[in-house]
């Protein structure tokens, strides 16, 4: 089947005397161009030879693509160390390598992965909370119907009966949802005063508030409010409603107040944005970790750019790892199966890096754990920094 749809790009007849994309001279001889490596063909590509090329690139008995990652696997740091001895024609370039899987894994989670059950979770949680305190209008309602047949002075006393009373139950039962109900309402008047005292609340916090932070945080919640409350979405019609100038500041508590709205109606959304940067923040977060790796082996005579290899060659494996569990555990759903190849591939991530440290730098076992203690560390301390870091710009960007 392949056969009859297979090109004809390379056959004799198709051949030039010079390259199509360099001009370099050919013979008919000449199946590539000697110095571009370009096809030696004139015929023009049809979209059945875009599929074959495709395919070829990685199904082919000398694909790059499907070497690397056997090799990878099988031999932790043998890539790495090819690679910066010179040895680079079989194997993926390791950047680009690392972000064709980065995008893999990425599209394969937004695809696959449900990510609207955040917003379930959200919503439920929130109907938990209020939902189980009777509005006002429910509790007048029980009272008029409690209390139709009665005078006036026992309808008095009742009422204020009922009211305690029927406090005092949600208190025993509701405590919990309660309080944060009433933090909520509490938050809510104080946001509301703020908002309609705009221009004097704002003045008094540019004098009283010398922290830039914390005054963002304040005007940010009575621009909430606006939001939430009152439906304004543009900033403009906002700062008009509010009777506020147009500032810098303002336009970044606008900014904070509108994400933190968006974000907390539907989480998904705010997910998929950080899901899609991780790639970037990944690749730009490595040659912090590659400097700390250059200054444990200073003594040795690596390049800095060698540890950057060796960096993005092992996170290339982490990744690869958490898009085979992904894959592999989509129709199990969560089940012991997904627990134990979770734990499987976690080990074997723990596992191969001290391998892979071993064969690259070839130092001693003693040696080579105590700098794979010192790594991990770091590497633990960078990412919780990295990882605040662009969570506030992210959000910021959001």
């Amino acid at each position: 089947m392949w056969k009859k749809i297979k090109s004809k790009r390379k056959q004799l007849k198709y051949r030039g005397t010079e390259c199509l994309n360099c001009k370099h001279p050919l013979d008919l001889s000449d199946r590539y161009c000697p110095k571009c490596s370009q096809i030696n063909s004139t015929k023009r590509i049809t979209f059945l030879d875009l599929i074959r090329d495709f395919f070829d690139t990685i199904f082919s008995y000398d694909s790059k693509f499907r070497k690397t990652i056997w090799v990878m696997f099988r031999y932790p740091g043998k890539i790495t160390k090819e690679f910066t001895l010179g040895k680079r024609m079989n194997y993926s370039n390791p950047f680009r390598f690392f972000l064709s899987i980065s995008f893999l894994y990425i599209i394969i989670l937004l695809l696959f992965i449900d990510l609207w059950q955040i917003d379930d979770f959200v919503n439920d949680k929130s109907q938990d909370i209020f939902g189980k305190i009777p509005s006002t209008e429910a509790i007048n309602d029980s009272i008029e119907k409690e209390l139709a047949d009665e005078d006036k002075e026992t309808r008095e006393k009742a009422k204020q009966f009922i009211t305690i009373n029927s406090a005092n139950k949600k208190k025993e039962s509701q405590e919990e949802a309660e309080k944060e109900a009433n933090q909520d309402s509490v938050q809510q008047i104080k946001d509301s005063i703020h908002y309609f005292n705009a221009p004097k609340f704002f003045d008094s916090i540019s004098q009283n508030v010398p922290r830039i932070i914390k005054r963002i945080d304040f005007k940010a919640d009575a621009f909430h409010y606006g939001i939430k409350q009152k439906k304004i979405y543009s900033l403009d019609n906002l700062l008009k409603d509010m009777r506020l100038p147009h500032s810098w500041e303002n336009q970044i508590s606008y900014k904070f107040a509108f994400n933190k709205h968006r974000i907390k109606n539907s989480p998904s959304l705010y997910i998929s944005f950080i899901i899609n940067k991780l790639p970037f923040v990944i690749f730009f977060t490595v040659p912090f970790l590659a400097f700390f790796i250059w200054l444990i082996y200073s003594k040795k005579k690596f390049l800095y750019m060698d540890h950057m290899v060796f960096c993005y060659q092992t996170l290339t494996i982490l990744i690869l790892s958490i898009l085979i569990w992904t894959l592999v555990t989509l129709p199990f759903g969560e089940s012991s199966f997904s627990a134990t190849l979770f734990l499987i591939l976690y080990f074997y991530n723990i596992i191969y890096l001290y391998k892979a440290m071993r064969r690259f730098y070839d130092q001693s076992r003693i040696k080579t754990f105590i700098k794979y203690v010192y790594i991990n560390t770091f590497f633990s301390i960078l990412a919780v920094l990295f990882i605040s870091i662009f969570a506030l710009i992210s959000f910021i960007m959001y």
